[in-house]
């Protein structure tokens, strides 16, 4: 693990390693809408990405009633874009 520095304004979040930025984007002006980008993420996170709520319902379901229920109240919860 790295310890980072951010820098957050009210348009842009920046990211420092050791002093140099090594990513940059704009701050999402809607409340619970992430501005992700891929490349920013870990490869273990990215090959989840594209799954649907059916997907990961689905998925949840393989597992148990348990599983298939906690899926549900967390995608109730809040919205979950990503």
């Amino acid at each position: 693990h790295q310890e980072v520095e951010a820098r957050i304004t009210a348009r842009t979040v920046e990211i420092f390693l050791r002093g140099k930025r090594i990513a940059s984007h704009l701050r999402s002006t809607l409340p619970h809408r992430p501005t992700t980008i891929s490349e920013h993420m870990p490869s273990s996170h990215r090959r989840y990405r594209d799954w649907t709520h059916e997907r990961i319902r689905s998925e949840a379901a393989k597992v148990g009633p348990d599983a298939d229920t906690l899926i549900d109240v967390i995608l109730r919860s809040r919205p979950h874009p990503e």
